[in-house]
This record gives structure tokens, C-alpha cells and sequence, in this order.
């Protein structure tokens, strides 16, 4: 799992090789994080295949439980990927789609950058990274999913969590209400970036 950092303390809590496969993949089409856009006909590729025959093998050795959750904001604009690695792997994709203000977004990139490496993503650079971002989860919609809205919903008690397992018929390893507790110890307002909910 990738650890914690100064930026995000409690940790990131994402598979360090899918993080890096991500970025692997990224490379293969001259994209980064700071712009994520993939080639128009990047699906039609013998990278694209690599690609998702690389996810597709991750998914078959480190998510083979009934309810397995992969996370990495690297994701929105992969889906035709995880969608091809969920077809070579047999395994049914759901989504979680979190919903969030975009200027929170931009001054939580901004604090991220100027945490982690003492230059603030620019404004410009993080409007694009949430256009590009934004466009490429329209595409998640076409798989069953839910939509959360950050950091509301996380503030909100266990509701959300109940909400998710009935609208995406999976049921939580552990149930909402006996999970409470420990939501409630783990959930640190002022450690939500940039928010004004927080």
C-alpha cells in the first residue's frame, strides 16, 4: 500500500502497484498526472492490450475476494482499461463516483504540490487536470455506480456507507453499524484538504 506522506498523514490507502502500473501505462501514451488525457485511439493499441492484461494479472493475485476496492485518482480517465483487466480477469466492475466542489479541488492539488514538493500546482494546470479528470469519469457511468459527494457524505455518519451498499447490491465485509466507531476515529475533518466543509 502506498504509505503516509506529509500531504496525507493517515495514509493513501492504494495498491503501490497498481499506483505504479498507472503510471507505467501513463508513460506508454505520453500522459502524466499533471495531464492525464489519453490519444483518442490509445484503446486501439497493442499498449493498450499490455496494459490491461498487466491490470487484469493485479486484479487475479490481490483481488480475489467476493468485495475488492481499488483506488487511485489516476482511474478516472482509465476506464476502457479497467474495464478490459475486469473482462480478462472475469471479475464485475462497480463504481464509487465522488462528487466534489472544483475550487476545493484545485486548492487541495495546490496544498498537495506545495506539501510534497515546495511548488503549488498553478490554477490553470489544476482546471485542466479536473477537466480532463471530470471528462474521463463520464465514462465510469456506464457500469453500475453511486455518487458520493466529498467531503459531505464522509462527514455524514455511516449513512453514505449504507447508502452504497444497497444502490450497489454489495454487502461491506463488515456491516455500516458495527464499522461506526472506527469510521468516526479514522475521519479527520481538518485533515480534508482544503475544504469548506471541513
Amino acid at each position: 500500500m502506498v504509505g503516509a506522506s506529509r500531504s496525507n498523514p493517515k495514509g493513501h490507502y492504494e495498491s503501490s502497484d497498481v499506483v505504479w502500473a498507472h503510471r507505467m501505462i501513463q508513460q506508454l501514451f505520453d500522459a502524466d498526472w499533471n495531464d492525464p488525457k489519453m490519444p483518442d485511439d490509445w484503446t486501439e493499441t497493442e499498449d493498450f492490450q499490455t496494459g490491461a492484461g498487466l491490470l487484469g494479472r493485479l486484479l487475479e493475485r490481490d483481488f480475489d475476494g467476493p468485495l475488492s476496492v481499488v483506488k487511485d485518482p489516476r482511474m478516472a480517465t482509465l476506464f476502457p482499461l479497467w474495464e478490459e483487466a475486469a473482462r480478462l480477469a472475469r471479475v464485475d466492475l462497480v463504481a464509487i463516483l465522488v462528487d466534489r466542489e472544483e475550487k476545493d479541488i484545485v486548492r487541495s492539488l495546490m496544498h498537495r504540490d506545495s506539501r510534497s514538493t515546495g511548488s503549488p500546482m498553478t490554477p490553470p494546470k489544476a482546471t485542466r487536470l479536473i477537466a480532463v479528470s471530470l471528462n474521463g469519469m463520464k465514462e465510469w457511468e456506464s457500469i453500475p455506480h453511486v455518487r458520493v459527494r466529498f467531503p459531505d457524505d464522509l462527514l455524514s455518519g455511516i449513512g453514505v456507507w449504507e447508502r452504497v451498499e444497497a444502490e450497489l447490491n454489495h454487502a461491506w465485509p463488515i456491516p455500516a453499524e458495527k464499522a461506526a466507531g472506527r469510521i468516526r476515529a479514522f475521519v479527520t475533518p481538518g485533515l480534508i484538504h482544503a475544504s469548506s466543509a471541513a
